[in-house]
């Protein structure tokens, strides 16, 4: 009878266990901790300071870039720190470049420096080429002098194991704007050099395209590659825009005025045949200000002004798909509102959107406009973030979301981050999955390209996708151990492990346990019930 008690126990304890998995398997999908980087580079950088010296003011920042195909990652790390004996000043503390596979259990130092004087030097502006075969970083170094503080910028090419492929003394002046970019097509990268050229240098060739720009200008701003790669475009010292074709080798002036500029590198059409820029004319205090958007083609002499609008608070965000409209907003006085409209090339335009306040929009997958406003309660609440209301619409269906910390488009679906949970509205169903997040580091938050990896303010997950589901839970797998190498591969004795860790039992642990104590606790009061019957 015994026997037959105790089986019927473990039975029902091992069904409950098997339905929980099937129904596991069924409606979650988990977003699992690959890795903490507190436990991993966190700990390398702080080894790096000197802690007699300086005084460290804050936890190390991270800032993750996935290669396109997602091998690898640079993790870009800054720590605020200052001298003992001096205050603080903007931009002291320790910089660092770290590069690993995608699961972080091999990390290296590529380089890093300490700017907590005059003396110091800073690293910047990580980023992979195309092929995700190399990537590049620039390093400038600062040399006081008696009455000033000169400064160098080296520009260095490395490829994935990190073999320096070339370094590049550049003009640390007229870099102050300019941003170092990998064409989106080949391994070639544009950066302006100490002699003032604009260069681009073909990495798989081991060769360099060099355009004098003479010595007539203060710096160059808003620089872009064409989508098809053959074309860059720029502005120089915000009058002049720029063309400069590879293919031709040549520099071409399209336009000039007082004020003239393009907007956030998404100047050129997805074709790589149309350009647009602004130039502002006029006075705002005489009452004669313009700003005029013109589109340049690639078979035409001239650009042609598409339309004038009478407000500065006017912007133009991307070009549609198409390649023959453009998403914009303006002020409209009359009714001090702005609108968010969509404008062909030939100047004819329709109105999507209205709103009280500055909007900031995107076109994203299946026709939809993502808008964005700034939320200013929530801003004076909590400083730290910068809030918004976001709407999402097309022609047939609009949404609204309030206090969002963070957007992007995960495949057709948007995920946002919304009072320290993480969301996946999915349009077509009109639902939202949902999960708390483990940080409130919100202005750290990376998706890779894919989609299949996020990062939230020190932890990288990934999504672990499944055939069903109607939730997202979120589980912290145990982090490898990872020991940190320098760049030259030798043993390093700042090197950290990972610690281990585990945030509590899953539910079918939970299960387990549950029917180990039904069946023990059966098994107790049993004999203490025939004892005491034999008595």
């Amino acid at each position: 009878m015994n026997k037959l008690v105790i089986s019927t126990l473990i039975l029902i304890t091992l069904c409950s266990m098997s339905q929980s998995t099937a129904a596991n398997e069924e409606l979650e999908i988990n977003i699992t901790a690959i890795a903490d980087l507190n436990q991993t580079i966190g700990k390398d950088v702080m080894s790096l300071v000197d802690s007699n010296g300086l005084i460290i003011d804050n936890a190390p920042l991270f800032t993750t870039l996935w290669s396109l195909d997602e091998k690898h990652m640079l993790i870009y790390v800054y720590m605020s720190a200052h001298q003992k004996s001096k205050g603080a000043f903007r931009g002291s503390g320790i910089y660092a470049l770290y590069i690993t596979n995608v699961n972080c259990s091999e990390i290296t130092r590529v380089n890093w420096k300490e700017y907590t004087s005059a003396d110091g030097s800073t690293i910047s502006s990580p980023e992979w080429s195309f092929s995700g075969d190399y990537f590049s970083y620039l390093e400038i170094t600062n040399t006081a002098k008696v009455s000033s503080t000169q400064s160098s910028s080296t520009l260095y090419v490395m490829s994935k194991n990190l073999d320096i492929i070339r370094k590049i003394n550049c003009d640390p002046e007229k870099i102050k704007k300019w941003k170092n970019k990998w064409s989106p097509k080949e391994d070639k990268i544009s950066f302006i050099e100490q002699s003032t050229n604009l260069s681009i240098y073909d990495v798989n060739d081991n060769c360099s395209l060099r355009f004098d720009l003479h010595d007539d200008y203060t710096y160059l701003d808003d620089g872009a590659w064409s989508p098809d790669g053959s074309k860059i475009s720029f502005t120089k010292d915000q009058n002049e825009i720029i063309i400069l074709d590879i293919e031709k080798k040549g520099l071409n002036t399209i336009y000039s005025a007082s004020t003239a500029g393009m907007v956030n590198g998404k100047q050129w059409s997805p074709d790589s045949k149309k350009l647009f820029f602004y130039a502002i004319t006029g006075s705002e205090k005489e009452g004669t200000l313009l700003y005029d958007i013109y589109v340049m083609e690639e078979y035409t002499k001239c650009p042609l002004k598409v339309i004038s609008y009478k407000s500065p608070s006017s912007a133009i965000f991307q070009w549609y798909p198409d390649s023959e409209n453009l998403l914009l907003m303006h002020h409209n006085p009359d009714s001090n509102s702005y609108e968010l409209d969509s404008l062909s090339d030939s100047g004819s335009t329709k109105e999507l959107f209205t709103c009280n306040q500055h909007l900031y929009a995107s076109i994203g997958p299946n026709d939809y406009i993502l808008a964005t406003n700034s939320n200013p309660t929530l801003n004076r609440i909590e400083n730290h973030f910068h809030a918004y209301d976001l709407f999402l619409f097309n022609d047939s269906k609009e949404f609204c979301f309030e206090n969002i910390t963070y957007y992007t488009w995960k495949d057709d679906n948007l995920l946002f981050v919304s009072e320290g949970k993480m969301k996946i509205f999915e349009p077509d169903s009109e639902q939202i999955l949902e999960t708390p997040i483990v940080t409130k580091e919100f202005e750290t938050i990376r998706l890779s390209p894919s989609g299949d990896f996020i990062f939230l303010g020190s932890t990288i997950m990934g999504f672990q996708k499944q055939e069903d589901h109607t939730d997202y839970n979120m589980n912290i797998s145990s982090t490898p151990e990872v020991i940190i190498k320098n760049p030259e591969n030798e043993p390093d004795p700042t090197k950290t492990t990972a610690e281990k860790k585990s945030t509590g039992f899953s539910r079918n642990t939970c299960f387990l346990i549950i029917g180990i104590t039904i069946i023990f606790s059966w098994i107790i009061i049993k004999l203490t019930f025939n004892k005491y019957i034999k008595r």
